[in-house]
């Protein structure tokens, strides 16, 4: 399937302002990034609706001042104002010792809104 390079390049500009916005403390720009019905699993429990991850994103700007999100190996599928992303992370602690706290993959579902697409699902699974 041919997948026009706008929704591709809106869908990896999406997955890098998901990553600034959360390591820069914009709560609110990162739950941009997601519909109004979104769910966020991985997390804990899951995270249903726009309330839930709003809670989420100003305990997590308020308490972690020091990581910072990489992606890569991004898989994009589009089926019209539909679409799948599939990409791996790895968590950098860059207070001092600059390690890897974490890598895993996240599998998303997307849908375009308005012309911009967002995050209806995003399951985070650790490696």
């Amino acid at each position: 399937m041919t997948i026009a390079v706008e929704d591709k390049l809106a869908i990896l500009e999406l997955s890098a302002h998901y990553n600034h916005t959360l390591d820069y403390g914009d709560a609110d720009g990162w739950l941009d990034t997601f519909s109004d019905d979104a769910v966020l699993n991985g997390m804990g429990a899951p995270l249903n609706g726009k309330d839930q991850l709003s809670e989420f994103a100003q305990d997590y700007v308020q308490n972690v001042k020091s990581m910072r999100h990489w992606t890569n190996n991004h898989i994009i599928e589009v089926d019209g104002d539909t679409a799948s992303h599939t990409s791996f992370f790895l968590i950098i602690d860059i207070d001092g010792s600059t390690s890897i706290k974490v890598t895993g993959r996240y599998k998303d579902k997307l849908k375009k809104e308005g012309g911009e697409w967002k995050f209806t699902l995003r399951e985070v699974s650790f490696d």
